[in-house]
């Protein structure tokens, strides 16, 4: 293996890189062919802006990808490792005062799967590549030359903190709470979107936490604006609900 400032080498590939540490060259000795084009280097981190136009928990700014962030001035790329078996070289970029992007680039024979992005937020969003096999795609976007992991905005939780305070539960298995997020027009309400997920008519029990004073509850269209007003049990903090197979009901709990 040989290592200088801007290349990594061994007798079966080469990666070149420039001032920022991103690949702009990979070139196969074996197939005598060049892998990446420094038209398009590879390895660097873009961020797109996104601002919801409408219902920030599900909604996706459709021109996004038009407005791209690059970052490379930011980045920074040194040698991470030199030895007479293993180099490597690390490229840092700091997104912001609290967070940075580093990625550790090396060439290893050992390495035979490779998890190319992991958010460890309320979902991981990652892909998988293994030799000889389609990769595995988790929640991404691959246009073009870009791979994209797209982040939905949802509050994250701790799966055991989930288990012994829920506020919200469903008795049967069959519906699930698809989105739990507060109302658009500023008021003090919080919307459910409650679906029937195996083609059965059936009915479910939506109870919620005793420490949750719910007012009134409002059947609502997509748009949030209220239909009409549900019935239920205040005191025992539940609401009867029958839905059609695949059927979606959107909630509003006035609190």
């Amino acid at each position: 293996l040989d290592i200088i400032p801007d290349t990594l080498e061994n007798h079966l590939i080469k990666h070149d890189f420039d001032s920022y540490g991103r690949m702009v060259s990979c070139f196969d000795k074996t197939d005598n062919r060049i892998i990446v084009d420094e038209k398009e280097p590879a390895n660097q981190l873009i961020s797109y802006e996104d601002i919801p136009l409408f219902w920030d928990a599900w909604d996706l700014e459709i021109y996004y990808l038009e407005k791209p962030t690059l970052e490379h001035e930011r980045l920074r790329a040194r040698i991470h490792e030199e030895s007479d078996i293993s180099v490597s070289l690390k490229v840092e970029d700091s997104i912001c005062s609290n967070s940075k992007f580093t990625q550790i680039v090396t060439l290893d024979l050992q390495m035979l799967i490779v998890i190319l992005v992991l958010f460890v937020l309320n979902m991981h969003l990652f892909r998988i590549k293994e030799p000889g096999k389609q990769p595995i795609f988790y929640n991404k976007l691959i246009p073009s030359n870009f791979n994209i992991p797209s982040i939905i905005n949802n509050p994250p939780f701790m799966k055991t903190a989930f288990s012994m305070d829920c506020i919200f539960k469903l008795n049967n298995p069959s519906f699930i709470i698809e989105t739990a997020k507060l109302v658009e027009d500023g008021s003090n309400s919080i919307v459910l979107k409650v679906y029937e997920a195996y083609a059965g008519r059936e009915s479910v029990i939506l109870s919620w936490s005793e420490n949750l004073e719910v007012k009134k509850i409002y059947l609502c269209n997509p748009l949030e604006d209220d239909l009409v007003s549900f019935p239920f049990n205040k005191t025992d903090s539940r609401l009867d609900i029958w839905l059609s197979p695949f059927q979606i009901e959107t909630l509003r709990f006035l609190i």
